[in-house]
């Protein structure tokens, strides 16, 4: 019991640590998604997700605390107390949208629960704009954890595991 109600809240249980989906959609690999930061792996290993047509809230990943809001609201960085950390970019090339069709619902230093929505964004706005709203969620850093698997699933529902953090 006490186990389950750890996953829940803060994703993790000890020897592993669970990554959900901030939103429901396609999962792709980072050198699929036509950026070559995340395709090298520069940030760290993770998946990409296309949001599906009705997603238009990024629900936090994990439990932890916001370690960086983007002053463009297109990224966040949720840090653990295992000292993982795990960034979400809403989109390719968001960036140079400045912040326009999204909508931060969190700050820099909110501890958060896993499922919390954490940023709200107009998707079909960032598509007339040209831009692509497939998500790198990735790991910067492992903290504690030695090793991760990522999902297989090609199509995930909000809040499926789609990373899992391993501790030896």
């Amino acid at each position: 019991m006490i186990e389950a109600l750890k996953m829940k809240m803060f994703g993790h249980s000890g020897r592993f640590i669970s990554v959900f989906a901030p939103f429901a959609g396609e999962v792709s690999s980072l050198d699929s998604i036509g950026d070559s930061v995340f395709a090298k792996g520069t940030l760290g290993p993770g998946i990409a997700i296309t949001p599906d047509d009705n997603q238009t809230i990024v629900r936090a990943p994990i439990g932890g605390e916001i370690l960086l809001m983007s002053d463009m609201s297109h990224a966040v960085i949720i840090k653990t107390t295992q000292n993982t950390e795990i960034l979400v970019h809403v989109g390719i090339g968001t960036v140079a949208l400045k912040g326009k069709y999204f909508r931060p619902l969190v700050q820099n230093g909110d501890f958060i629960k896993a499922g919390e929505p954490i940023l709200e964004f107009d998707a079909v706005s960032i598509v007339k704009e040209g831009y692509s709203l497939k998500t790198p969620i990735v790991i910067p850093s492992l903290g504690s954890y030695s090793g991760y698997e990522l999902t297989k699933q090609q199509n995930i529902l909000t809040q499926d595991e789609i990373i899992k953090l391993i501790r030896d």
